[in-house]
């Protein structure tokens, strides 16, 4: 498993997540930076992901819970991704 899915070794809890990518590309020291992260999944797991992401995004959810979230969108495909709006710097 690759490094970045393990938090910082000052936090206590050292489990691997998803979130722990995405906390590192928003991070004010990761070279290089995003403009903006995007992610997208489908379990109740990736919820931590998704909320820290710039935009979010479920294709066929397994949990109900995942909609529940504005942050959040559900969409039927990766295709539906090209009619997202891209900040470009």
């Amino acid at each position: 498993l690759n490094k970045d899915f393990y938090p910082d070794r000052s936090h206590g809890n050292l489990q691997p997540c998803k979130s722990n990518v995405i906390k590192r590309f928003l991070s004010k020291t990761n070279k290089p930076s995003f403009v903006e992260v995007w992610a997208i999944g489908d379990h109740l797991n990736d919820l931590d992901m998704l909320l820290l992401a710039d935009k979010a995004f479920v294709i066929d959810p397994k949990s109900p819970e995942l909609l529940k979230h504005k942050h959040i969108k559900n969409i039927a495909s990766f295709e539906d991704l090209n009619q997202v709006e891209i900040i470009i710097e």
